[in-house]
């Protein structure tokens, strides 16, 4: 199972904000780690539902209901 360092390299990864060197060290323990492997299979197919999803702006009276 994914421990609290290992989470925060899968979301940096699917940031696109790891270097290289990370990304394979994060890459190599997930080959090592089938519950971390699937919970990172898990976190990406969310990750591609959301930058996948419809933006629209809320409209300018939601922020004075809010």
């Amino acid at each position: 199972m994914a421990d609290e360092r290992q989470r925060q390299l899968m979301q940096e990864a699917l940031d696109q904000a790891l270097s290289p060197e990370l990304l394979e060290k994060l890459r190599q323990q997930l080959d090592d780690d089938a519950q971390g492997s699937q919970q990172f299979n898990r976190l990406k197919k969310v990750d591609d539902m959301l930058r996948a999803a419809p933006h629209e702006r809320a409209p300018a009276r939601l922020a004075l209901g809010i």
